[in-house]
Parts: structure tokens; sequence; C-alpha cells
């Protein structure tokens, strides 16, 4: 089995969405009014590896924590609307975080400190934390 890479995305949803998506197998599509390319580069980057990028998932209606996570399988970018471009991501695999956990369990990439946990904006980059860490999978 593939590793997870040693850096992940952080984004919101709402968790009605995540819910629905998770009972019917854990694969779904999202689109996200900014343009992530720094993930589209790790996942060139990871193309020729085999690790997969962990998505971790915050519940957009209230500050309940880290939801879910999963791992990307595609992203592609919308620039249809020159000025407003978007990202579509594809992920796979699902997976409820019991119990639930803060938003600064999360380690920021660039600052090497915690998110703070009233964190509002659409995604951030971090670290991939030892709570999605799959058996039988390393962090690349």
């Amino acid at each position: 089995m593939a590793g997870l890479f040693a850096n992940c995305v952080y984004t919101m949803r709402h968790s009605r969405d995540l819910e629905a998506i998770y009972r019917t197998g854990g694969h779904g599509t999202f689109t996200e009014g900014r343009k992530w390319k720094t993930v589209a580069a790790w996942m060139q980057q990871v193309s020729t590896t085999g690790a997969r990028i962990p998505i971790i998932f915050g519940a957009a209606e209230d500050w309940s924590g880290l939801v879910f996570h999963a791992v990307l399988d595609a992203i592609e970018f919308d620039e249809s609307i020159v000025k407003k471009p978007k990202t579509i991501y594809t992920f796979s695999g699902l997976t409820p975080i019991q119990p639930h956990k803060k938003l600064s369990s999360l380690t920021l990439l660039k600052q090497r400190r915690p998110l703070p946990d009233t964190f509002i904006r659409p995604y951030a980059l971090c670290l991939t934390p030892d709570f999605v860490m799959v058996a039988g999978t390393e962090r690349i």
C-alpha cells in the first residue's frame, strides 16, 4: 500500500454533505472557489511515487472541529471565469474522525504552528497528522 504524503490540505464542508458521501461509499467531488495551485503541484509530485495526499474536513456549520479525512484522487481547475478560477477535487476513503479533533490538532505547513481553532478561511496547507495515518502506510 502506498504511503501518505507528508503534507495535507484542510478545508471545510457541511457535515450533512460529508455524511451523505460517507454513507454512499466515501467517494466524492467538491468545488472550491479558490485555485489550489500548491495542492496541484503536490499531486504532480506524488504521481510518480504513488503516495496519497490527505484531505481533512472541518464542519462548516459549527465549531465541532475536524470531522472526516480522505485522500485526494484528482484535482483540476475551472478557469472559465478568468477572475474567479475554481478547484474541483475528487477524493476517496472518506473516514470519520472519532472523536472529533480540534483544528489546533493540525500544524500549518509554513508557519509550523497549530492551526487556530477559530480558523475560518476556505483551506489551509498543513503537515499530515498522525491521526490520519492508515494501518500499513507510512509518511513519504
